[in-house]
């Protein structure tokens, strides 16, 4: 119920559909296509694995969200949904390598203080990014980067 007052209070109004009749669904069918084949896009474009295909979608379906279109015109769903801006300079390409801070708490005296790894995700705080090391197999993830754009 609390979900529906708030989808009402934003102007949306919400419809339910019969289970697999795609065509009542139209502009989720349409979202859901654009989000593939971004996201087949972007994983390719990234050189990881097809493992990482739910990363990818979700990096996706996240640029979606903070770009303005057609149906929200200079504002974007973020902005209509939460009332704050995404900053625009702080958006990576998806497998777009970093160099990571190691804190001082995870390192010895002589290791390195930052390693290479790929952006994978936005952490869903907003507080810093998912990244990969290759080198590693292992997942980091840090408010401390630097993308040498």
């Amino acid at each position: 119920m609390e979900f529906k007052r708030s989808l009402s209070s934003k102007g949306i109004h919400h419809k339910r559909s019969l289970p697999f009749f795609h065509q009542h669904n139209g502009i989720a069918e349409r979202y859901k296509c654009t989000v593939t084949d971004m996201g087949r896009t972007i994983l390719l474009g990234s050189g990881l694995p097809k493992t990482f295909w739910g990363h990818a979608f979700m990096w996706a379906a996240y640029t979606n969200n903070i770009l303005p279109n057609i149906h929200t015109g200079d504002s974007t769903p973020v902005e209509i949904l939460f009332g704050s801006k995404r900053i625009l300079d702080q958006v990576w390409t998806f497998g777009e390598i970093a160099f990571v801070h190691v804190p001082q708490e995870r390192r010895q005296k002589l290791s390195d203080r930052a390693v290479n790894a790929k952006v994978i995700m936005h952490l869903p705080d907003g507080n810093g990014w998912l990244f990969y090391d290759e080198d590693n197999n292992r997942f980091l993830s840090s408010a401390w980067a630097r993308f040498p754009r």
